[in-house]
């Protein structure tokens, strides 16, 4: 039996002075006359230093304490532990932040062929009221290893290891953003009631509490089982996974509008989770010299709004419940408007804009009601989050030198570019490259719907009408990533010691070197979502590790 305790504080008061100044920009206009101010445009102008501060104030104090208990009976095998966790947190003026946990596990293993943990979790968060505060969340696991058994003694040669393991379990989540979902809110405000003629300062409740409030709870599930073949040259594992969220806190939506006050809010929601996910690695030598190794592994997983409160009276395909977390949902576009289009009579009033063009979006009225407006918004694309993962690593060494390069990759996954990221004129500005592929008037329609990749352009009103979330600026943000790449060399041992060095080795690296995507090369990384992302960068490192 062991026993152990932990106390830390940390303390950190910071101010801080920052000096800013503004500074002119220009762009040029007139290329012939470059050397003249009066060849640019001048935005801003030069400015004088301003000095602003900050002061910022962080306590924290962490305790913890722990039992263990570990003891073998022969070919039983059994340990114990329990922890006690307390966690305080103040930052400047505020109130301060208190969690309190008490965990325990039991594991027992016969040996080392049949398995069992059992595991819990008591924990207390100052986000609920008295009476809702703790939750109780346990957890359990069994495995087998069919290996270890009499009547696998056979299989040894060419089947070293197999494990079957399942297991499931509760966890708890507490935070939403908002402290103190169970009390009130009252905000004064500053002449808003008026007696005659006199405007009088006033209170009024800014939030309705919802004493209601405790944890979000989600049952995990989990079957998987590990491998490894011809003496370990082939390992790998299999796992299905399976997770239903329930108590999600979120915002009542179906509140009516005669309600004069914001609710807190509830444990409302509901998701599911599911998927599955296996590695697979192979190695081997060749002779005395080389060593190679390769590792795969992929991952799919698939959530879905399980219940969300949303209105009874919304349309089907405007809602959540049924999708993806994550899911977009905007315009579908059918293409461009033609000067068909617009002599049939019968293209939908788009209710963005006063009127619209040849070459400007045509969209899905998916209502039927003859407006093309925030009612035809549906679900577009994948999510934001990739269904499918994947990574390979391929590795090895020869005598002195050693190798290794990491490939990653996801799709069924959709990225929005917005703002200066896709669309033109923002805010003033200029066009970019993959604007000039765009419906050019002065070409025949013909030829427009053949090769244009971009709709009209407009610069007045920002383009309202073409320029929002739609199907048609939806990208897929399927990629292949050489993520890394890694080349060294280890001076003979023979050399470095007579250089009086236990071992020496010098390398060369570079991370996030090519990325393969279906984004045409000019919009930012298939990673990021939305604009004004600071792109990836490539990085190229040469060292040497050196051992006395």
């Amino acid at each position: 039996m062991s026993a152990r305790a932990t106390l830390s504080f940390d303390y950190t008061d910071m101010y801080q002075k920052r000096y800013t100044k503004s500074y002119a920009t220009y762009e040029l206009n007139d290329r012939a006359n470059y050397k003249y101010q009066s060849a640019y445009n001048v935005f801003n102008v030069d400015g004088v230093y301003a000095m602003g501060s900050s002061h910022n104030q962080n306590m924290k104090v962490y305790i913890e304490a722990q039992v263990n208990y570990a003891r073998q009976f022969g070919k039983h095998n059994l340990t114990a532990m329990m922890l006690y966790n307390q966690n305080d947190q103040k930052v400047m003026s505020q109130l301060r932040r208190r969690y309190q946990g008490l965990v325990g596990r039991v594991t027992y293993d016969y040996d080392n062929r049949y398995l069992a943990e059992f595991n819990a979790g008591y924990n207390g968060s100052e986000n609920f009221q008295k009476g809702m505060r703790f939750g109780f969340f346990p957890s359990f696991s069994i495995g087998w290893r069919p290996t270890a058994e009499e009547f696998m003694k056979g299989t040894s040669n060419w089947l070293s290891n197999l494990k079957l393991r399942a297991s499931f379990g509760q966890v708890g989540n507490d935070r939403y953003g908002q402290r103190f979902l169970y009390q009130a809110i009252w905000t004064q405000t500053s002449g808003t009631y008026n007696f005659g003629t006199n405007s009088k300062n006033g209170i009024y409740e800014a939030m309705f509490p919802n004493s209601e409030v405790t944890w979000e709870r989600a049952n995990k599930f989990n079957l998987g089982a590990e491998f490894s073949l011809f003496q370990g040259k082939l390992t790998g594992s299999a796992d299905y996974f399976y997770e239903s969220r329930n108590n999600i806190l979120t915002q009542y939506l179906t509140k009516p509008n005669w309600v004069g006050v914001t609710i807190a809010a509830g444990n409302l929601g509901k998701t599911k989770n599911a998927g599955y996910e296996f590695e697979l690695m192979y190695n081997n030598r060749v002779g005395q010299d080389f060593y190679y190794y390769a590792r795969f592994t992929f991952s799919h997983a698939r959530n879905e709004v399980i219940f969300k409160d949303e209105p009874q009276w919304m349309t089907p395909y405007r809602k959540e419940e049924g999708h993806q977390i994550g899911q977009y949902f905007g315009l579908v576009s059918e293409g461009f408007i033609t000067q068909k289009d617009l002599d049939s009579g019968s293209l939908p009033v788009s209710r963005f804009t006063d009127q619209v063009k040849v070459g400007d979006l045509k969209y899905k009225d998916m209502n039927g009601d003859g407006f093309i407006d925030e009612n035809d918004v549906t679900a577009i694309g994948y999510s934001s989050v990739p269904e499918n993962t994947y990574a390979l690593t391929l590795g090895g060494s020869w005598k002195n030198w050693s190798f290794s390069a990491m490939f990653q990759a996801v799709n069924h996954v959709s990225r929005f570019y917005d703002a200066e990221a896709m669309f033109a004129f923002v805010d003033g500005g200029k066009v970019k490259q993959h604007h000039l592929d765009r419906w050019n008037p002065a070409k025949s329609e013909a030829e427009n719907l053949a090769n244009a990749k971009y709709p009209l352009l407009h610069y007045d009103s920002y383009g309202n009408h073409n320029q929002r979330l739609n199907s048609f600026f939806l990208k897929d943000g399927s990629f292949l990533r050489l993520k890394n790449v890694e080349v060294s060399y280890t001076i003979p041992s023979a050399i470095s010691k007579k250089m009086g060095l236990s071992s020496c080795r010098i390398y060369v690296n570079g991370s996030n070197l090519i990325t393969w995507d279906k984004l045409g090369g000019h919009f930012v990384d298939p990673e990021s979502n939305g604009s004004n992302r600071y792109p990836l960068m490539s990085t190229f490192n040469a060292g040497v590790n050196i051992n006395f």
